[in-house]
């Protein structure tokens, strides 16, 4: 941050907006490279790995109950294992996926949760803050009106998410959202809040806020 955005309370605030969109943007290509890697695909190139095949061979060679002409799945699974641990099982995989959402969720909604001010230094994230310098932003970013339709639509999910699921946990939120489910108490957790979330479009989205609040950015300091 510069000395001039120091003095410009409102700059600081949308700086602190495009912080956040830059890393939620960070957080959701990161779930996308974790949900590949937890694919069949990127399974078979761990197996195939050249370190994970020279052990594997060195495990059949050493195996007293090896069948000629036969190579057990089992002596590149154990390989890999052993070789590859910081790839991580599908259940860790899935537990980065679920997690970087969650945050992304969260990150997001510091440009549309109130957030106090420090006088002279960085405005508050009010009401009338938002009025002012959202929409124009949003319509840089979605000059489509269906798809500043669909945006807004997004927005009030995640904030739902965020308030009612992930920040805090309202007993309504949650059973509603196991009503397939009555009594499953077990399943009443946290990544519930990411059902019904398309983080294909969220992640869209992101993208082209954080691109419109850079070029609001550049207008505002011409």
């Amino acid at each position: 941050m510069t000395h001039r955005e120091l003095e410009d309370p409102a700059g600081a605030r949308l700086l602190i907006w495009s912080n956040a969109l830059e890393y939620c943007q960070n957080l959701l290509n990161f779930a996308v490279k974790a949900l590949h890697a937890s694919g069949a695909q990127a399974e078979r190139e761990r197996l195939m790995h050249p370190l994970v095949m020279s052990k594997a061979k060195e495990l059949e060679q050493a195996d007293p109950d090896k069948i000629s002409g036969m190579t057990k799945m089992s002596y590149y699974v154990d390989s890999k294992n052993a070789l590859l641990p910081s790839f991580g099982s599908l259940e860790d995989l899935h537990t980065a996926i679920e997690s970087s959402r969650l945050l992304a969720i969260v990150v997001f909604n510091q440009i549309s949760n109130i957030g106090f001010g420090e006088a002279g230094h960085v405005a508050g994230n009010s009401e009338d803050f938002r009025d002012e310098h959202m929409p124009a932003i949003e319509a840089m970013a979605f000059p489509e009106q269906q798809d500043l339709e669909s945006f807004r639509l997004l927005k009030v999910a995640l904030k739902d998410a965020r308030n009612n699921m992930i920040a805090h946990a309202h007993g309504a939120s949650y059973r509603t959202s196991m009503e397939a489910l009555p009594g499953k108490l077990l399943l009443w957790q946290v990544g519930n809040a990411l059902d019904g979330i398309d983080f294909g479009l969220f992640r869209r989205a992101v993208g082209s806020m954080a691109e419109a609040l850079r070029a609001y950015l550049r207008q505002r300091a011409a």
